[in-house]
Parts: structure tokens; sequence; C-alpha cells
């Protein structure tokens, strides 16, 4: 079994916590260069890896994991940003 921090990359990561705050998956998308689509893509993978069944409780396992984290540093990125 692969360690919990291998569980997602740092792309997916980054992308949950821009799903943490209410990005859509169009704005996520816009950010990392992809289609909408793909974003979905990726985000099913991060459920099946979490093993849960929405992004909502994909986010809420990776923040509870330590995988994600939705304060400190992500805040200071975040500032500024129009998503």
């Amino acid at each position: 079994m692969a360690a919990e921090d291998d569980l997602l990359g740092p792309r997916t990561k980054m992308m949950l916590q821009q799903r943490a705050y209410g990005w859509t998956y169009r704005q996520i998308g816009a950010e990392h260069g992809v289609t909408a689509k793909r974003v979905g893509q990726i985000f099913k993978q991060a459920r099946e890896a979490l093993g849960v069944d929405t992004v909502d409780e994909a986010v809420a396992q990776a923040v509870s994991r330590g995988l994600v984290d939705v304060g400190g540093e992500v805040d200071r990125w975040y500032l500024g940003r129009q998503p």
C-alpha cells in the first residue's frame, strides 16, 4: 500500500485546495491549463484513491489526513488571486 503522502500528486492536492476555496472546475482547469472535464477526471481518481464518493468528501478526507492544508501558506498563496 502506498504511503499516505503518496496517495495524491502535488497537482491533485493543489486542485483539491482550490476546490476547498470554492473554485469551479472551469476555474481550476484554467489555472492548470486543462479542461474542466480533465479536472473532473482528476477528481474521480482522487475520490477512488481516498475511498470516497464525492469531491466534497475527497476534500474533507484530504484535509483530515493532512494531505491538503486549507490554512497558513495556502491562505497567503490565495490572497489576491481571482479564480
